[in-house]
């Protein structure tokens, strides 16, 4: 019985003290926003080099990578603060999303700017429905963030795991 009670008031300062995790991701016309328990990670879209899938503990996850000289916005954080500000990790099982569906929704607003507007409206589920990432013919090409650029070419292959072949989501 005293057990019980000590697990049952462990628990309640557990909660008061550390608080909930929280996890959310907000792709918004600025750039992205993670938050992961008392950690709140920013970057803008201007200072984002790479987007890239990778294998994070052994679940799928997409990898932020900031230009060089610049480093993700962190508020919080504690003791791992450093390596947060080195690269945004977002996990999709975290977000109950599809791996490959989370890379090409980041990639195709980090490479066209002029839609980004689509972010405050329903047309970017509409696009997430549809799975609709190619380049838009009244847009110009931007070869600056193309994936022949990207110095990395993996992509998600499916759920399953990571297709080093040449992409084609875009």
């Amino acid at each position: 019985m005293v057990t019980i009670l000590l697990v049952a008031i462990f628990s309640v300062l557990s909660t008061m003290v550390f608080g909930r995790h929280k996890h959310f991701l907000a792709v918004t016309e600025e750039g992205v926003i993670k938050a992961a328990g008392k950690s709140k990670s920013t970057i803008a879209w201007d200072d984002i080099d790479r987007i890239m899938p990778v294998l994070y503990s052994n679940m799928h996850a997409v990898q932020i990578s900031p230009r060089p000289w610049m480093k993700v916005q962190v508020e919080g954080g504690g003791f791992g603060r450093h390596e947060l500000e080195l690269s945004m990790v977002i996990h999709a099982w975290n977000l109950k999303i599809d791996p490959p569906l989370l890379l090409c929704l980041l990639r195709f607003y980090w490479r066209y700017p002029e839609l980004r507007t689509e972010l405050t409206s329903d047309a970017v589920i509409d696009r997430m429905r549809r799975t609709n990432f190619r380049r838009p013919k009244t847009l110009r090409q931007d070869d600056s963030k193309s994936e022949s650029s990207d110095r990395s070419a993996i992509r998600f292959r499916s759920a399953r795991g990571l297709d080093s072949s040449p992409s084609a989501d875009s």
